[in-house]
């Protein structure tokens, strides 16, 4: 689920990324629906991706919106994105700040 200022945020694709010794290569994609959800998939975009227990970065990108992207969401170098999954956990994205320029 993807958020911004506790509301769903569309129109965006995400970029993942490992933390744990980010190397800058991203490992996968995913949409984000109207509701803020998403489904990633692979970076060969072929099949869904799973992710092992671990640290993880994410990227946003605009799809629809006519929107600027601060580079503390865009840049893979500078996210501040960062999200530490679990088994059989979500994974919960707060973006905040983002709801004035939707």
């Amino acid at each position: 689920m993807v958020t911004t200022d506790g509301s769903p945020l569309s129109q965006i694709e995400l970029t993942v990324y490992n933390d744990e010794g980010f190397l800058g290569d991203a490992i996968g994609y995913g949409s984000v629906g109207d509701d803020g959800s998403f489904e990633l998939i692979n970076v060969s975009r072929t099949g869904r991706l799973e992710l092992d227990p671990g640290q993880y970065r994410f990227t946003i990108e605009s799809v629809g919106a006519d929107i600027l992207i601060p580079e503390r969401y865009a840049d893979p170098k500078k996210t501040i994105l960062r999200v530490r999954c679990e088994p059989d956990a979500p994974i919960m994205l707060e973006v905040p700040g983002m709801s004035a320029g939707m």
